[in-house]
Protein backbone atom coordinates (compact mmCIF):
# COMPACT_ATOMS: atom_id res chain seq x y z
CA UNK A 1 0.00 0.00 0.00
CA UNK A 2 3.01 2.62 0.73
CA UNK A 3 5.80 1.19 -0.92
CA UNK A 4 7.50 4.20 -0.52
CA UNK A 5 7.71 3.62 3.06
CA UNK A 6 9.45 0.25 3.01
CA UNK A 7 12.10 1.48 -0.29
CA UNK A 8 12.95 4.29 1.64
CA UNK A 9 12.72 3.42 5.86
CA UNK A 10 15.99 5.68 6.13
CA UNK A 11 14.31 8.99 5.30
CA UNK A 12 11.38 8.13 7.83
CA UNK A 13 14.26 7.43 10.82
CA UNK A 14 15.60 10.75 9.84
CA UNK A 15 12.45 12.80 9.48
CA UNK A 16 11.20 11.19 13.11
CA UNK A 17 14.76 11.89 14.85
CA UNK A 18 15.02 15.59 13.68
CA UNK A 19 11.38 16.07 14.34
CA UNK A 20 11.55 14.60 17.83
CA UNK A 21 14.81 16.73 18.33
CA UNK A 22 12.79 19.94 17.29
CA UNK A 23 9.65 18.78 20.11
CA UNK A 24 12.14 18.37 22.55
CA UNK A 25 13.57 21.75 21.93
CA UNK A 26 10.06 23.05 22.66
CA UNK A 27 9.28 20.86 24.93
CA UNK A 28 12.10 21.68 26.63
CA UNK A 29 11.57 25.52 26.51
CA UNK A 30 14.76 25.76 24.29
CA UNK A 31 13.60 26.46 21.18
CA UNK A 32 15.32 30.18 21.45
CA UNK A 33 18.20 28.78 20.23
CA UNK A 34 16.57 28.28 16.90
CA UNK A 35 16.07 30.70 14.06
CA UNK A 36 12.46 32.31 14.55
CA UNK A 37 11.19 30.66 11.18
CA UNK A 38 12.77 26.86 12.31
CA UNK A 39 9.86 26.37 14.41
CA UNK A 40 7.56 26.09 12.02
CA UNK A 41 9.67 24.05 9.78
CA UNK A 42 10.22 21.80 13.26
CA UNK A 43 6.51 21.37 14.01
CA UNK A 44 5.76 20.31 10.30
CA UNK A 45 8.99 18.16 10.50
CA UNK A 46 7.84 16.60 13.53
CA UNK A 47 4.21 16.31 12.11
CA UNK A 48 4.86 14.34 8.68
CA UNK A 49 7.75 12.31 10.39
CA UNK A 50 4.57 11.25 12.94
CA UNK A 51 2.45 10.64 9.56
CA UNK A 52 4.49 8.38 8.12
CA UNK A 53 5.22 6.33 10.98
CA UNK A 54 1.57 6.03 12.11
CA UNK A 55 1.16 5.27 8.13
CA UNK A 56 3.56 2.56 8.12
CA UNK A 57 2.23 1.26 11.13
CA UNK A 58 -0.92 1.09 9.81
CA UNK A 59 -0.09 -0.82 6.75
CA UNK A 60 2.36 -3.15 8.29
CA UNK A 61 -1.17 -4.76 10.23
CA UNK A 62 -3.17 -4.61 7.49
CA UNK A 63 -0.37 -6.56 5.56
CA UNK A 64 -0.11 -9.06 9.38
CA UNK A 65 -4.10 -8.97 8.97
CA UNK A 66 -4.04 -10.08 5.32
CA UNK A 67 -1.43 -12.90 5.94
CA UNK A 68 -3.34 -14.11 9.28
CA UNK A 69 -6.63 -14.62 6.97
CA UNK A 70 -4.76 -17.00 4.32
CA UNK A 71 -3.09 -18.95 6.90
CA UNK A 72 -6.51 -19.86 8.67
CA UNK A 73 -7.76 -20.33 4.92
CA UNK A 74 -5.29 -22.74 4.43
CA UNK A 75 -5.11 -24.21 8.01
CA UNK A 76 -8.98 -24.63 7.19
CA UNK A 77 -8.88 -26.52 3.85
CA UNK A 78 -5.89 -29.41 5.30
CA UNK A 79 -8.34 -29.76 8.38
CA UNK A 80 -11.81 -29.84 6.66
CA UNK A 81 -11.06 -31.43 2.88
CA UNK A 82 -6.81 -32.47 2.27
CA UNK A 83 -6.49 -34.18 5.27
CA UNK A 84 -8.97 -36.16 5.62
CA UNK A 85 -9.03 -37.37 2.15
CA UNK A 86 -4.61 -38.00 2.44
CA UNK A 87 -5.80 -40.18 5.79
CA UNK A 88 -8.35 -42.16 3.88
CA UNK A 89 -5.78 -43.10 1.17
CA UNK A 90 -5.54 -46.60 0.47
CA UNK A 91 -8.99 -47.17 2.28
CA UNK A 92 -10.82 -49.67 0.13
CA UNK A 93 -14.16 -48.68 1.94
CA UNK A 94 -13.96 -45.14 0.83
CA UNK A 95 -11.66 -45.25 -2.54
CA UNK A 96 -14.50 -47.08 -4.72
CA UNK A 97 -15.61 -47.11 -7.82
CA UNK A 98 -19.35 -47.93 -6.21
CA UNK A 99 -20.66 -47.25 -3.06
CA UNK A 100 -20.64 -50.17 -0.53
CA UNK A 101 -24.07 -50.31 0.29
CA UNK A 102 -27.04 -48.15 0.22
CA UNK A 103 -26.90 -44.49 2.47
CA UNK A 104 -30.05 -45.77 4.44
CA UNK A 105 -27.94 -48.83 5.59
CA UNK A 106 -27.05 -48.80 9.73
CA UNK A 107 -23.74 -50.01 8.26
CA UNK A 108 -20.99 -47.84 10.21
CA UNK A 109 -18.52 -48.07 7.07
CA UNK A 110 -21.49 -47.43 4.63
CA UNK A 111 -22.38 -44.01 6.45
CA UNK A 112 -18.53 -43.41 6.88
CA UNK A 113 -18.37 -43.35 3.42
CA UNK A 114 -21.45 -41.40 2.63
CA UNK A 115 -20.23 -38.83 5.35
CA UNK A 116 -16.62 -38.69 3.77
CA UNK A 117 -17.95 -37.73 0.85
CA UNK A 118 -20.85 -35.16 1.71
CA UNK A 119 -17.80 -33.71 3.82
CA UNK A 120 -15.44 -33.83 0.51
CA UNK A 121 -18.25 -31.94 -2.21
CA UNK A 122 -18.89 -29.43 0.84
CA UNK A 123 -15.41 -28.27 1.58
CA UNK A 124 -14.03 -28.55 -1.95
CA UNK A 125 -14.77 -25.42 -2.38
CA UNK A 126 -11.39 -24.36 -0.22
CA UNK A 127 -8.93 -26.75 -2.59
CA UNK A 128 -7.04 -24.80 -5.66
CA UNK A 129 -8.31 -25.46 -8.97
CA UNK A 130 -6.19 -28.72 -9.76
CA UNK A 131 -7.62 -30.58 -6.65
CA UNK A 132 -11.48 -29.47 -6.81
CA UNK A 133 -10.98 -30.56 -10.70
CA UNK A 134 -9.59 -33.65 -9.75
CA UNK A 135 -12.30 -34.03 -7.21
CA UNK A 136 -15.03 -33.47 -9.71
CA UNK A 137 -13.02 -35.79 -12.26
CA UNK A 138 -13.30 -38.66 -9.75
CA UNK A 139 -17.02 -38.17 -8.65
CA UNK A 140 -18.23 -38.26 -12.15
CA UNK A 141 -16.39 -41.34 -12.90
CA UNK A 142 -17.74 -43.10 -9.73
CA UNK A 143 -20.65 -45.54 -10.18
CA UNK A 144 -23.79 -44.91 -8.47
CA UNK A 145 -24.43 -48.79 -8.63
CA UNK A 146 -24.08 -50.30 -4.68
CA UNK A 147 -20.57 -52.42 -4.72
CA UNK A 148 -19.86 -51.66 -7.83
CA UNK A 149 -15.95 -52.95 -7.59
CA UNK A 150 -15.41 -53.09 -11.13
CA UNK A 151 -12.67 -50.44 -12.33
CA UNK A 152 -12.72 -49.23 -15.73
CA UNK A 153 -10.17 -47.05 -16.87
CA UNK A 154 -11.95 -43.76 -17.01
CA UNK A 155 -12.32 -44.59 -13.51
CA UNK A 156 -8.92 -45.96 -12.77
CA UNK A 157 -7.41 -42.10 -14.13
CA UNK A 158 -9.38 -40.42 -12.63
CA UNK A 159 -8.44 -42.10 -8.81
CA UNK A 160 -4.67 -41.97 -10.07
CA UNK A 161 -5.20 -38.18 -10.70
CA UNK A 162 -6.89 -37.60 -7.53
CA UNK A 163 -4.77 -39.41 -5.27
CA UNK A 164 -1.71 -37.72 -6.89
CA UNK A 165 -3.60 -34.02 -6.33
CA UNK A 166 -4.33 -35.18 -2.88
CA UNK A 167 -0.66 -35.52 -2.13
CA UNK A 168 0.48 -32.75 -4.04
CA UNK A 169 -1.57 -30.63 -1.86
CA UNK A 170 -0.90 -32.10 1.26
CA UNK A 171 3.02 -31.35 0.80
CA UNK A 172 2.46 -27.65 -0.39
CA UNK A 173 -0.09 -27.76 2.96
CA UNK A 174 2.67 -28.77 5.04
CA UNK A 175 5.40 -26.69 3.98
CA UNK A 176 3.04 -23.44 3.84
CA UNK A 177 1.15 -23.93 7.68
Amino acid sequence: MWPFLSRHKWIVAYLIIIGGIFVFLFITGLVYLLPPSWGIVAIVIAIIGFLITHLSTLDRSKENEIQEEKTDRLVKEMEKLVAPMYSKIGDINIYLKGSPGYKASNSTSVQEYFRFWSDVKQSKYLAPDYLRSAIDNYLKNKSQTVRDRKKDESYEKAETQLLEAIKRRYSELEQLV
